[in-house]
């Protein structure tokens, strides 16, 4: 049974396909070295947990997409826009994964993944434990697979 390895391999894939994403890592997060500035943009895969109803199993994955906020050297009187790039990296983060959640709702993953009719896709914005110049989303995605480990 490679299910695990199948949907991580998918998702992987999905955003490793996105020009916005420079990097793609999984695990628990605090583990990853987040002060390196070459890893950005980066998108993080967790998967804390999930459950089996019969013959599907639902993965609860955690999606992560963060990128370094730069803040721009020369004073900025505007109190919207502010003094760097925070609008910016919040709306390509954005893009990211909404073209993530795009693809598992019309399946166009090489896996059969997908999110039931009545899936909502939670996200927050986040910054605590990241780094003060690092921001973004945690996306909750419930992701359903066919079980095929079903024993006759």
């Amino acid at each position: 049974m490679t299910i695990v390895y199948d949907l991580l391999e998918a998702v992987k894939k999905e955003l490793d396909s996105n020009p916005l994403v420079n990097t793609v890592s999984f695990g628990y997060i605090p583990e990853v070295e987040m002060m390196k500035t070459t890893i950005y943009p980066l998108s993080h895969i967790y998967m804390p947990d999930g459950f089996v109803d019969g013959g599907l199993i639902t993965f609860n994955l955690e999606i992560y997409c963060l990128d370094l906020v730069d803040e721009n050297k020369e004073s900025v009187s505007d109190l919207f826009i502010g003094n760097d790039n925070l609008q910016d990296v919040l709306n390509e983060q954005m893009q990211v994964m909404l073209a993530l959640i795009s693809a598992i709702r019309q399946n166009t993953s090489a896996l059969n993944i997908r999110l039931s009719e009545d899936s909502v896709v939670t996200w927050e914005v986040i910054n605590e434990n990241m780094g003060k110049d690092i921001y973004g989303y945690k996306a909750s995605i419930p992701i359903i697979i066919q079980n095929t480990n079903l024993l006759c």
